[in-house]
Protein backbone atom coordinates (compact mmCIF):
# COMPACT_ATOMS: atom_id res chain seq x y z
CA UNK A 1 0.00 0.00 0.00
CA UNK A 2 1.48 3.62 -1.26
CA UNK A 3 0.92 5.43 2.42
CA UNK A 4 4.09 7.65 2.17
CA UNK A 5 2.95 10.51 0.30
CA UNK A 6 -0.06 10.63 2.81
CA UNK A 7 2.11 10.34 5.49
CA UNK A 8 3.53 13.61 4.39
CA UNK A 9 0.37 15.44 4.11
CA UNK A 10 -1.88 14.03 6.80
CA UNK A 11 -1.79 13.58 10.35
CA UNK A 12 -4.62 11.01 11.78
CA UNK A 13 -5.42 10.65 15.53
CA UNK A 14 -6.79 8.23 17.65
CA UNK A 15 -8.94 9.70 20.15
CA UNK A 16 -10.80 9.33 23.83
CA UNK A 17 -12.97 11.31 25.39
CA UNK A 18 -14.09 11.15 29.08
CA UNK A 19 -16.51 12.53 30.56
CA UNK A 20 -15.64 14.67 33.70
CA UNK A 21 -18.39 16.79 34.46
CA UNK A 22 -22.53 15.95 34.06
CA UNK A 23 -23.15 16.53 30.57
CA UNK A 24 -26.08 17.48 28.96
CA UNK A 25 -26.25 16.50 24.34
CA UNK A 26 -29.86 17.12 23.86
CA UNK A 27 -31.39 14.59 21.50
CA UNK A 28 -35.14 15.52 22.33
CA UNK A 29 -36.98 17.99 23.57
CA UNK A 30 -41.02 17.00 25.29
CA UNK A 31 -43.69 18.85 26.34
CA UNK A 32 -43.34 22.56 25.76
CA UNK A 33 -39.53 21.87 26.20
CA UNK A 34 -39.80 20.51 29.83
CA UNK A 35 -38.39 17.23 29.16
CA UNK A 36 -34.63 16.77 27.43
CA UNK A 37 -33.27 13.55 26.85
CA UNK A 38 -29.51 13.28 25.85
CA UNK A 39 -27.51 11.04 23.79
CA UNK A 40 -26.11 8.61 25.09
CA UNK A 41 -24.75 6.15 22.66
CA UNK A 42 -22.36 8.80 20.57
CA UNK A 43 -20.90 12.29 20.82
CA UNK A 44 -21.47 13.35 17.33
CA UNK A 45 -18.78 14.71 15.65
CA UNK A 46 -20.37 18.31 14.78
CA UNK A 47 -20.38 18.86 18.67
CA UNK A 48 -16.47 17.74 18.99
CA UNK A 49 -15.81 20.20 16.33
CA UNK A 50 -17.48 22.59 17.90
CA UNK A 51 -16.11 22.06 21.27
CA UNK A 52 -12.44 22.33 19.49
CA UNK A 53 -12.52 25.06 18.14
CA UNK A 54 -14.43 27.15 20.61
CA UNK A 55 -11.24 26.12 23.19
CA UNK A 56 -8.66 26.75 20.43
CA UNK A 57 -10.34 30.46 20.78
CA UNK A 58 -10.57 30.28 24.59
CA UNK A 59 -6.74 29.97 24.97
CA UNK A 60 -5.46 31.61 22.49
CA UNK A 61 -3.79 29.69 19.70
CA UNK A 62 -6.73 30.46 16.96
CA UNK A 63 -8.13 33.86 16.42
CA UNK A 64 -11.56 34.49 15.57
CA UNK A 65 -10.74 34.89 11.72
CA UNK A 66 -8.59 31.74 11.78
CA UNK A 67 -11.88 29.95 13.14
CA UNK A 68 -13.49 31.42 9.91
CA UNK A 69 -11.45 30.34 7.60
CA UNK A 70 -11.08 26.13 9.35
CA UNK A 71 -14.95 26.74 8.85
CA UNK A 72 -15.63 27.94 5.37
CA UNK A 73 -12.61 26.00 3.72
CA UNK A 74 -11.80 22.69 6.08
CA UNK A 75 -8.93 20.87 6.36
CA UNK A 76 -9.88 18.18 8.94
CA UNK A 77 -12.24 15.53 9.37
CA UNK A 78 -13.76 13.54 12.82
CA UNK A 79 -15.77 10.89 13.25
CA UNK A 80 -18.82 10.43 15.47
CA UNK A 81 -17.13 9.71 18.93
CA UNK A 82 -18.98 6.08 19.63
CA UNK A 83 -19.47 4.51 23.22
CA UNK A 84 -16.57 2.20 24.29
CA UNK A 85 -16.66 1.71 28.41
CA UNK A 86 -16.83 3.67 32.08
CA UNK A 87 -13.90 4.87 33.73
CA UNK A 88 -11.90 1.91 35.67
CA UNK A 89 -12.76 -0.76 32.82
CA UNK A 90 -9.50 -1.48 30.71
CA UNK A 91 -10.02 0.62 27.34
CA UNK A 92 -6.50 1.13 26.26
CA UNK A 93 -6.82 -1.73 23.78
CA UNK A 94 -9.83 -0.29 21.91
CA UNK A 95 -9.37 1.63 18.75
CA UNK A 96 -11.88 2.68 16.59
CA UNK A 97 -12.64 0.55 13.79
CA UNK A 98 -10.51 -2.56 14.80
CA UNK A 99 -12.28 -3.03 18.09
CA UNK A 100 -15.38 -0.20 17.96
CA UNK A 101 -17.75 0.40 15.35
CA UNK A 102 -21.49 0.97 14.78
CA UNK A 103 -23.75 -2.14 14.25
CA UNK A 104 -25.53 -1.83 10.73
CA UNK A 105 -28.88 -2.67 10.18
CA UNK A 106 -28.62 -6.19 10.04
CA UNK A 107 -27.31 -6.34 13.53
CA UNK A 108 -28.98 -8.42 16.38
CA UNK A 109 -28.30 -9.64 19.86
CA UNK A 110 -30.43 -11.44 22.23
CA UNK A 111 -33.20 -9.97 24.84
CA UNK A 112 -31.87 -11.70 27.62
CA UNK A 113 -29.75 -9.37 30.10
CA UNK A 114 -26.50 -9.73 30.10
CA UNK A 115 -26.50 -11.51 26.66
CA UNK A 116 -24.29 -9.07 24.54
CA UNK A 117 -23.19 -10.91 21.76
CA UNK A 118 -23.97 -9.63 18.22
CA UNK A 119 -25.25 -11.32 15.41
CA UNK A 120 -25.29 -10.66 11.46
CA UNK A 121 -26.48 -13.10 8.61
CA UNK A 122 -23.95 -10.99 6.81
CA UNK A 123 -24.04 -7.70 5.02
CA UNK A 124 -21.71 -8.27 2.38
CA UNK A 125 -24.30 -10.78 0.82
CA UNK A 126 -27.07 -7.60 0.04
CA UNK A 127 -25.33 -7.19 -3.12
CA UNK A 128 -27.11 -10.95 -4.32
CA UNK A 129 -29.50 -11.26 -1.64
CA UNK A 130 -32.76 -8.99 -0.19
CA UNK A 131 -32.51 -8.33 3.57
CA UNK A 132 -35.66 -9.96 4.27
CA UNK A 133 -34.46 -13.67 3.25
CA UNK A 134 -31.23 -13.00 5.15
CA UNK A 135 -33.08 -11.71 8.38
CA UNK A 136 -35.04 -14.50 8.00
CA UNK A 137 -31.79 -17.05 7.30
CA UNK A 138 -30.74 -15.21 10.77
CA UNK A 139 -33.65 -16.29 12.98
CA UNK A 140 -33.93 -20.17 10.90
CA UNK A 141 -30.41 -20.70 13.10
CA UNK A 142 -32.33 -19.20 16.01
CA UNK A 143 -35.01 -21.76 16.02
CA UNK A 144 -32.58 -24.60 14.97
CA UNK A 145 -30.57 -23.23 18.17
CA UNK A 146 -27.76 -22.20 16.46
CA UNK A 147 -26.87 -18.75 18.00
CA UNK A 148 -27.85 -19.31 21.76
CA UNK A 149 -31.42 -17.52 21.58
CA UNK A 150 -34.70 -18.42 20.29
CA UNK A 151 -36.43 -16.78 17.40
CA UNK A 152 -38.58 -14.16 18.99
CA UNK A 153 -35.72 -13.24 21.49
CA UNK A 154 -33.86 -11.32 18.73
CA UNK A 155 -33.36 -8.10 19.34
CA UNK A 156 -32.39 -4.95 16.07
CA UNK A 157 -29.20 -2.91 17.91
CA UNK A 158 -28.95 -0.80 14.32
CA UNK A 159 -27.26 1.91 15.24
CA UNK A 160 -25.64 0.76 18.55
CA UNK A 161 -22.09 1.21 19.82
CA UNK A 162 -20.59 -2.48 20.04
CA UNK A 163 -17.13 -3.13 20.87
CA UNK A 164 -14.86 -6.19 20.15
CA UNK A 165 -14.16 -8.79 22.84
CA UNK A 166 -11.54 -11.24 22.20
CA UNK A 167 -13.13 -12.88 18.52
CA UNK A 168 -17.12 -11.65 18.51
CA UNK A 169 -18.02 -8.54 19.11
CA UNK A 170 -20.93 -7.39 21.99
CA UNK A 171 -23.20 -4.32 22.62
CA UNK A 172 -21.77 -1.26 24.78
CA UNK A 173 -23.91 -1.29 27.73
CA UNK A 174 -24.57 2.06 28.60
CA UNK A 175 -28.00 1.60 30.75
CA UNK A 176 -26.60 3.23 33.47
CA UNK A 177 -24.88 6.21 31.74
CA UNK A 178 -27.29 8.71 32.99
CA UNK A 179 -29.12 10.47 35.78
CA UNK A 180 -31.61 13.12 35.27
CA UNK A 181 -31.43 16.83 36.70
CA UNK A 182 -35.01 17.91 38.03
CA UNK A 183 -35.68 21.37 38.97
CA UNK A 184 -39.51 22.94 39.12
CA UNK A 185 -40.92 24.63 35.73
CA UNK A 186 -41.08 28.42 35.83
CA UNK A 187 -44.08 30.08 34.13
CA UNK A 188 -42.29 33.17 32.20
CA UNK A 189 -45.21 35.49 31.96
CA UNK A 190 -45.53 35.56 35.55
CA UNK A 191 -41.82 35.03 36.52
CA UNK A 192 -42.93 32.08 39.07
CA UNK A 193 -42.88 28.15 39.62
CA UNK A 194 -45.58 26.82 37.46
CA UNK A 195 -47.98 24.88 39.38
CA UNK A 196 -47.82 21.12 39.13
CA UNK A 197 -44.86 21.84 36.31
CA UNK A 198 -41.37 19.91 36.28
CA UNK A 199 -38.19 20.11 33.92
CA UNK A 200 -35.77 17.78 33.56
CA UNK A 201 -32.52 17.24 31.82
CA UNK A 202 -31.39 13.94 31.76
CA UNK A 203 -27.05 13.62 31.78
CA UNK A 204 -24.43 12.26 31.09
CA UNK A 205 -22.40 10.74 34.36
CA UNK A 206 -18.87 11.45 34.89
CA UNK A 207 -16.51 8.91 33.52
CA UNK A 208 -18.49 7.82 30.47
CA UNK A 209 -15.71 7.09 27.70
CA UNK A 210 -15.87 7.81 23.68
CA UNK A 211 -13.65 7.20 20.77
CA UNK A 212 -13.37 7.84 17.43
CA UNK A 213 -10.45 8.90 14.63
CA UNK A 214 -9.59 12.62 13.05
CA UNK A 215 -7.49 13.44 10.37
CA UNK A 216 -5.92 16.69 9.87
CA UNK A 217 -3.58 18.29 7.40
CA UNK A 218 -0.23 18.73 8.11
CA UNK A 219 0.11 22.47 7.49
CA UNK A 220 -3.46 23.45 8.78
CA UNK A 221 -4.07 26.29 11.23
CA UNK A 222 -5.78 23.39 13.59
CA UNK A 223 -1.92 21.87 13.79
CA UNK A 224 -1.14 25.26 15.92
CA UNK A 225 -3.57 24.55 18.43
CA UNK A 226 -3.21 20.22 18.85
CA UNK A 227 0.72 20.45 18.21
CA UNK A 228 0.72 21.77 21.90
CA UNK A 229 -1.06 19.25 23.68
CA UNK A 230 -1.85 15.62 23.89
CA UNK A 231 -4.62 15.97 26.41
CA UNK A 232 -7.15 18.85 26.14
CA UNK A 233 -10.31 20.29 28.45
CA UNK A 234 -13.24 20.24 26.53
CA UNK A 235 -16.95 21.82 27.03
CA UNK A 236 -19.77 20.12 25.83
CA UNK A 237 -23.14 20.47 24.91
CA UNK A 238 -25.47 22.79 27.73
CA UNK A 239 -25.20 24.05 30.81
CA UNK A 240 -21.66 25.12 30.29
CA UNK A 241 -22.18 28.36 33.11
CA UNK A 242 -23.14 25.91 35.62
CA UNK A 243 -20.85 23.45 35.36
CA UNK A 244 -21.79 21.27 32.88
CA UNK A 245 -20.14 19.98 30.02
CA UNK A 246 -16.47 19.24 31.21
CA UNK A 247 -14.70 16.62 29.23
CA UNK A 248 -10.93 15.45 28.54
CA UNK A 249 -9.74 14.01 24.96
CA UNK A 250 -6.98 12.24 24.84
CA UNK A 251 -5.00 12.40 21.09
CA UNK A 252 -2.47 9.76 20.10
CA UNK A 253 -1.31 9.80 16.64
CA UNK A 254 -1.52 7.12 14.75
CA UNK A 255 -0.23 5.85 11.08
CA UNK A 256 -3.01 4.66 8.87
CA UNK A 257 -1.86 1.07 8.96
CA UNK A 258 -3.37 0.83 12.40
CA UNK A 259 -6.81 1.36 11.52
CA UNK A 260 -6.31 -1.45 8.44
CA UNK A 261 -8.36 -4.50 9.56
CA UNK A 262 -9.16 -7.39 7.05
CA UNK A 263 -12.81 -6.86 6.52
CA UNK A 264 -12.26 -3.10 5.48
CA UNK A 265 -11.82 -3.42 1.92
CA UNK A 266 -8.50 -2.52 0.18
CA UNK A 267 -9.42 -1.54 -3.43
CA UNK A 268 -12.39 -0.56 -4.82
CA UNK A 269 -12.48 -1.79 -8.98
CA UNK A 270 -14.42 0.54 -11.55
CA UNK A 271 -17.91 -1.09 -12.01
CA UNK A 272 -17.80 -3.66 -8.79
CA UNK A 273 -20.86 -3.58 -6.70
CA UNK A 274 -19.71 -2.82 -2.90
CA UNK A 275 -21.52 -2.75 0.08
CA UNK A 276 -20.86 0.48 2.00
CA UNK A 277 -21.77 0.78 5.74
CA UNK A 278 -22.56 4.15 7.63
CA UNK A 279 -20.39 5.47 10.22
CA UNK A 280 -21.89 8.58 10.05
CA UNK A 281 -25.23 10.23 8.86
CA UNK A 282 -25.35 10.10 5.17
CA UNK A 283 -26.94 12.79 2.91
CA UNK A 284 -26.60 13.89 -0.39
CA UNK A 285 -27.27 17.89 -1.46
CA UNK A 286 -27.03 17.80 -5.27
CA UNK A 287 -30.77 18.94 -5.78
CA UNK A 288 -31.94 22.05 -6.21
CA UNK A 289 -32.23 23.43 -3.91
CA UNK A 290 -29.54 22.34 -2.21
CA UNK A 291 -31.34 20.79 1.17
CA UNK A 292 -29.48 17.71 2.11
CA UNK A 293 -31.75 14.94 1.97
CA UNK A 294 -31.35 10.97 2.07
CA UNK A 295 -30.15 9.28 -0.23
CA UNK A 296 -31.93 6.86 -2.38
CA UNK A 297 -31.74 4.14 -4.81
CA UNK A 298 -30.50 5.76 -8.39
CA UNK A 299 -28.89 8.98 -6.57
CA UNK A 300 -24.97 8.92 -7.18
CA UNK A 301 -22.65 10.38 -3.94
CA UNK A 302 -19.74 12.21 -5.23
CA UNK A 303 -15.98 11.78 -3.78
CA UNK A 304 -15.77 15.90 -3.46
CA UNK A 305 -12.64 16.31 -6.19
CA UNK A 306 -11.20 19.56 -4.36
CA UNK A 307 -11.45 17.34 -1.22
CA UNK A 308 -9.76 14.74 -1.92
CA UNK A 309 -6.97 16.62 -4.11
CA UNK A 310 -6.57 19.16 -0.80
CA UNK A 311 -6.52 16.00 1.42
CA UNK A 312 -4.41 13.32 0.24
CA UNK A 313 -3.46 14.82 -2.96
CA UNK A 314 -5.34 12.46 -5.09
CA UNK A 315 -7.47 13.56 -7.88
CA UNK A 316 -10.55 11.24 -8.05
CA UNK A 317 -13.11 11.68 -10.56
CA UNK A 318 -15.58 8.94 -8.66
CA UNK A 319 -19.04 8.45 -8.54
CA UNK A 320 -20.89 5.67 -6.22
CA UNK A 321 -24.37 4.82 -7.72
CA UNK A 322 -26.84 4.18 -5.41
CA UNK A 323 -28.45 0.63 -5.94
CA UNK A 324 -30.04 -0.62 -2.45
CA UNK A 325 -30.28 1.44 0.63
CA UNK A 326 -31.00 -0.35 3.70
CA UNK A 327 -31.58 1.13 7.20
CA UNK A 328 -34.40 0.11 9.72
CA UNK A 329 -34.64 2.16 12.78
CA UNK A 330 -32.33 5.43 12.19
CA UNK A 331 -33.56 6.32 8.43
CA UNK A 332 -34.12 9.80 7.56
CA UNK A 333 -33.31 11.70 10.72
CA UNK A 334 -32.72 15.62 10.85
CA UNK A 335 -30.34 17.71 12.67
CA UNK A 336 -30.60 21.51 13.50
CA UNK A 337 -28.56 23.34 15.23
CA UNK A 338 -27.37 27.31 15.54
CA UNK A 339 -24.02 28.99 14.92
CA UNK A 340 -22.26 30.65 17.17
CA UNK A 341 -19.83 31.84 14.68
CA UNK A 342 -22.24 33.40 12.69
CA UNK A 343 -25.05 33.59 15.21
CA UNK A 344 -27.57 32.68 12.77
CA UNK A 345 -29.67 28.85 12.60
CA UNK A 346 -27.68 26.20 10.49
CA UNK A 347 -30.06 24.71 7.83
CA UNK A 348 -31.37 21.22 8.56
CA UNK A 349 -30.06 18.81 7.79
CA UNK A 350 -32.37 15.26 6.99
CA UNK A 351 -30.22 12.31 6.65
CA UNK A 352 -29.51 8.16 6.42
CA UNK A 353 -28.82 7.17 10.35
CA UNK A 354 -25.47 5.77 11.33
CA UNK A 355 -25.15 2.17 11.33
CA UNK A 356 -27.05 2.22 7.52
CA UNK A 357 -26.24 -0.05 4.57
CA UNK A 358 -25.93 1.30 1.08
CA UNK A 359 -24.99 -0.83 -1.84
CA UNK A 360 -23.16 1.24 -4.66
CA UNK A 361 -21.34 0.81 -7.85
CA UNK A 362 -17.81 2.20 -8.45
CA UNK A 363 -17.87 4.46 -11.55
CA UNK A 364 -13.93 4.67 -11.42
CA UNK A 365 -11.25 2.54 -9.78
CA UNK A 366 -10.83 3.86 -6.04
CA UNK A 367 -7.06 3.10 -4.63
CA UNK A 368 -6.55 0.93 -1.69
CA UNK A 369 -4.72 4.44 -0.32
CA UNK A 370 -7.87 6.36 -0.56
CA UNK A 371 -10.35 3.14 0.02
CA UNK A 372 -8.64 3.11 3.56
CA UNK A 373 -9.10 6.71 4.77
CA UNK A 374 -13.17 6.96 2.85
CA UNK A 375 -14.44 6.08 6.85
CA UNK A 376 -12.09 9.30 7.53
CA UNK A 377 -12.41 11.66 5.18
CA UNK A 378 -16.20 10.27 3.81
CA UNK A 379 -17.22 12.06 0.47
CA UNK A 380 -16.94 15.56 0.97
CA UNK A 381 -15.85 18.51 3.89
CA UNK A 382 -18.94 17.65 5.36
CA UNK A 383 -16.69 14.77 6.83
CA UNK A 384 -15.13 18.09 9.26
CA UNK A 385 -18.60 17.71 10.78
CA UNK A 386 -18.78 14.14 11.22
CA UNK A 387 -21.48 13.54 8.31
CA UNK A 388 -20.74 11.06 5.04
CA UNK A 389 -18.37 8.52 6.41
CA UNK A 390 -18.50 5.25 4.90
CA UNK A 391 -16.53 1.64 5.36
CA UNK A 392 -16.53 -0.25 2.32
CA UNK A 393 -17.14 -3.91 3.48
CA UNK A 394 -15.03 -6.70 2.23
CA UNK A 395 -16.71 -9.00 4.86
CA UNK A 396 -19.06 -8.17 7.73
CA UNK A 397 -17.19 -8.14 11.15
CA UNK A 398 -20.16 -9.50 12.84
CA UNK A 399 -20.69 -12.18 10.44
CA UNK A 400 -17.90 -14.88 11.11
CA UNK A 401 -18.76 -16.42 14.52
CA UNK A 402 -21.97 -18.71 13.57
CA UNK A 403 -21.21 -19.06 9.86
Amino acid sequence: MILNGVLDNLRLFELKLEILTPTIITSTVGYRGFVHESLVHFIPGSILRGALLSEAIRVGSLEKEDINRLALSPDFALTPLLAIGKRGENLNHISPLKDSLVAHALSYTSKWPGEKRVKSPGAVRLKNESAWKLIRELFLKAKHGELGWGPGEGVSIEGRPVRRVNRHWEVVGTGDWTMAYVEVGIDRSRGASAPGILYAYEFLKPGCTYTGLMAVQKNSLLMKFLNEREKIKLYLGRGLSRGFGGAKLTMRKINPEEIQTNWIKNEIKSGEKVVFMALSPVFIDDRFPPIPVPPKKGDELVLDFNWYTKMLGEALNVKLKVKLVYGRKRASWVYRGWSLRTGTPKAPIKFQGMGSLLVCEATNAIPNHVALFLPVLGLGPSASFGFNQLIPLEQDPFWGEYR
